[in-house]
């Protein structure tokens, strides 16, 4: 067999790359749900032009946040009069470790509609919208699926696959799951995880 120089990843290298897919997962829905704050604080959508507008946009902020998965930056819009998007950031900061794993496991088992309006009223405040719980839930579907199922963008001559066992949380407590991994090597000679797999029970995450 030729030799690829390839080394396979440690079981931390694979917590690492599985938690850093997680983690993108929840930057995600984060911003896609301050997104929606700031269009009820201007009364109206990005780029839209409608009568009654109650503020004007004015650029955003990284602000950073601790989640059960490990730190992330969000993107915090703001506005000219009303300030910062900040209600779905106290509200997440509230619940976090419960909406971290309504999302990942959307991630991880395919998203839900349920479940996901479930995490959209918990970030909105229970007093939002049927229409707007609808549309922001259509939007996260899209988005987590469009994650979970994002093309490869290069070639990748060699696959490497393997099973391990990763600390996961579930129900509280803190169990053995197993993960089936794929990682591709590109031409580059670097490794990408392409796929994981983790077999589990309802409501696991990686710890």
């Amino acid at each position: 067999m030729e030799d690829t120089g390839f080394v396979a990843p440690s079981h931390e290298e694979v917590r690492t790359d599985v938690r850093a897919l997680f983690l993108g997962a929840i930057r995600m829905t984060l911003e896609m749900l301050l997104e929606e704050e700031i269009r009820g604080l201007v009364g109206a959508g990005r780029w839209q032009q409608v009568a009654g507008r109650k503020d004007q946009r004015n650029g955003s902020y990284l602000r950073g946040l601790l989640t059960s998965m490990g730190h992330l930056e969000v993107a915090v819009p703001r506005t000219r009069a009303s300030g910062s998007a900040e209600a779905v950031l106290g509200r997440y900061k509230r619940r976090s470790e419960e909406l971290d794993e309504a999302i990942t496991s959307a991630y991880v088992q395919g998203v839900s509609t349920r479940k996901m309006g479930r995490v959209t009223r918990a970030l909105m405040g229970e007093e939002v919208s049927r229409s707007t719980v609808s549309r922001v839930t259509k939007s996260l579907e899209e988005k987590v699926e469009g994650l979970r199922t994002q093309p490869l963008t290069q070639a990748f001559p060699y696959v490497y696959l393997d099973a391990t066992f990763l600390g996961a949380r579930w129900a509280r407590t803190v169990q053995n799951v197993s993960a089936l991994v794929a990682y591709g090597v590109g031409e580059d000679g670097h490794r990408h995880l392409l796929v994981e797999t983790i077999l589990k029970r309802r409501g696991v995450w990686i710890a």
